[in-house]
């Protein structure tokens, strides 16, 4: 019978993870290597994530769904469409302009993630970021109307 991985624990190892690679980098980075910056058993580890492209995958949905957080509590504070289009905006800048390095980190694991595969690690940034967009685009919409 298998187990089933609680999404809360899951979450936390990936922003342990995320901390572990943000402190040694992405370069060089394996399971062995970030099992022992967390100071877990490699086990453990693959308990969570079957492999780098998973941790990869969990880091960056974790940052993108607190992104998204974010961007609906500031987006939320305004009424009109236009004022809300432009929370947005600047509640997008802030979360990164918070955490320079952040963006960069998101970066580099699209693109270490599938190294062989740049026209899908790029396709899947772009999908990631899909929804953020038609937001803007549907609260332009609005304030026009």
């Amino acid at each position: 019978m298998s187990r089933t991985v609680d999404h809360a624990q899951h979450e936390q190892m990936a922003l342990r993870a995320l901390e572990a690679i943000r402190a040694g980098g992405v370069a060089g980075l394996t399971m062995a290597r970030l099992a022992r910056d967390l100071e877990v058993k490699r086990s453990t580890l693959y308990w969570y994530f079957g492999s780098l492209e998973e941790v990869f995958d969990a880091v960056l949905a974790v940052v993108l769904e607190r992104q998204g957080l974010h961007l609906a509590e500031v987006v939320a504070a305004q009424t009109h469409p236009i004022d809300q289009l432009i929370a947005w905006i600047h509640g997008v800048h802030d979360y990164y302009g918070d955490d320079p390095e952040l963006l960069a980190l998101l970066v580099q694991l699209w693109a270490v993630g599938r190294p062989s595969t740049p026209q899908l690690a790029i396709s899947q940034a772009l999908a990631s970021f899909e929804p953020l967009r038609d937001a803007a685009i549907a609260m332009l919409d609005e304030g026009v109307r």
